[in-house]
C-alpha cells in the first residue's frame, strides 16, 4: 500500500487521546499533535505524537466535511499542521474546546468545558456560532482570523474550522431526486425497508447478481415499485421513473451489502462518491506527500482563477 485515504466525514470526534493516539500513526515520535490550555496546569497539556506506524513515505489525504468536529479535527489539524496530509472536502464543524465530567451521584453527571485546544503551529479551530460576534458576515477587521503556517510555510487561518487545501463539494441532489425525496416525506423509512427486503430476497433466488460489479435492471426497478405499491405507499410512477438514477444507486448498495457483505457496498460507495474520487485521483497523481500538496494548491488555484 502506497497511499490512503483517511475519511473523517461526519465524524463527530470523542477523547482526545484516542485523536492523538491516531494522529501519531502517521507522524514523527516527539511531534507535537495538539496543546490544551484550561484555567489550571490539569487541564494544560502538550500532547506528542507516541508510536508511529511507520508510515513514512505513505501518501495521504484526509476528508473532512462540517460534520467533521473535535477529536477528528484535531487528527486532520496535527496532519495538516505537520505538511502529512492534503486535506479534501469542505471545512470542518469547528471544535476546539474540550469538556470534563464530573460524576455528581448515581447515572448522574455534569460535563464542563475545562480546556481549549489548538493545533501544533498554535491555532484553534473553535469557529464562532453563526448567531455571535466574529462569525462569517459579523466580523469586524480586529476579529478576522489570524493567520499560521504549516511546518513548511502553508499559511492556515486559525477560527475557521479545518480548511481543506482544495474544496470539493458533494454531488448536489438532482431536481428529479428532490422531487422524490419530498414526495417520500415521512415513508422514506418504508421506501428504505422494501429496498432492504427486495435485496434480502434477491439474495435467495437463482437469478441473483454474482459479482459485485452488476447493474440494476429495470426489471428490478419495477419489482421495487410493485412493492411500494403493496404497501400502500403513493407514489407516482413519473416520479419514481424520473429518479431511476437515485433509485439505481440506493437499490445497488443494497443488494451489494446483503450479497457481497459491507466492505463491498462501501467500495461500490467510493465509485460513485465525488470527493473520495477527487482524493483518489490526486494521491495517484502524486509521488510523494509533498508533491500531492502542490497538486492541491494547483488545482485550487485554477479553481480560483475562473
Amino acid at each position: 500500500m502506497t497511499s490512503l485515504v483517511l475519511d473523517l466525514r461526519g465524524n463527530p470526534g470523542g477523547l482526545i487521546n484516542e485523536g492523538v493516539r491516531v494522529a501519531s500513526l502517521f507522524l514523527e515520535p516527539g511531534d507535537t499533535v495538539a496543546v490544551s490550555q484550561g484555567r489550571s496546569p490539569e487541564h494544560s497539556k502538550v500532547y506528542l505524537a507516541g508510536q508511529s506506524g511507520g508510515w513514512d513515505d505513505l501518501r495521504i489525504a484526509i476528508l473532512v466535511n462540517h460534520g467533521t468536529a473535535s477529536s477528528a479535527e484535531l487528527i486532520a489539524g496535527a496532519l495538516q499542521d505537520h505538511d502529512r496530509a492534503v486535506i479534501l472536502g469542505a471545512p470542518s464543524f469547528g471544535k476546539g474546546v474540550l469538556q470534563t465530567t464530573y460524576p455528581l451521584g448515581e447515572e448522574i453527571a455534569i460535563k464542563l468545558t475545562t480546556a481549549r485546544w489548538y493545533t501544533p503551529s498554535g491555532r484553534t479551530v473553535q469557529r464562532p456560532r453563526p448567531d455571535k460576534e466574529g462569525a462569517i458576515g459579523n466580523r469586524t477587521p480586529a476579529l478576522a482570523p489570524r493567520l499560521f503556517h504549516t511546518d513548511a510555510g502553508r499559511a492556515i487561518p486559525d477560527a475557521s474550522g479545518i480548511l481543506p487545501d482544495l474544496t470539493v463539494r458533494g454531488a448536489p441532489r438532482s431536481d428529479a431526486e428532490r422531487a422524490l425525496l419530498s414526495a417520500l416525506g415521512e415513508d422514506i423509512g418504508p421506501f428504505r425497508s422494501v429496498l432492504a427486503n427486495y435485496a434480502e430476497d434477491l439474495h435467495k433466488t437463482p437469478g441473483a447478481p454474482r459479482f459485485e460489479s452488476f447493474r440494476v435492471t429495470g426489471e428490478m426497478r419495477n419489482e421495487v415499485f410493485a412493492r411500494l405499491e403493496q404497501i400502500g405507499l403513493e407514489l407516482s410512477r413519473t416520479t419514481f421513473d424520473n429518479a431511476s438514477a437515485y433509485i439505481d444507486e440506493q437499490l445497488g448498495y443494497e443488494i451489494t451489502r446483503e450479497l457481497f457483505g459491507p466492505a463491498a457496498e462501501a467500495r461500490r460507495r467510493a465509485l460513485s462518491d465525488r470527493q473520495m474520487q477527487a482524493a483518489v485521483r490526486l494521491l495517484r497523481r502524486a509521488r510523494t506527500q509533498e508533491e500531492a500538496l502542490m497538486i492541491a494548491a494547483a488545482e485550487r488555484a485554477r479553481v480560483s482563477s475562473r
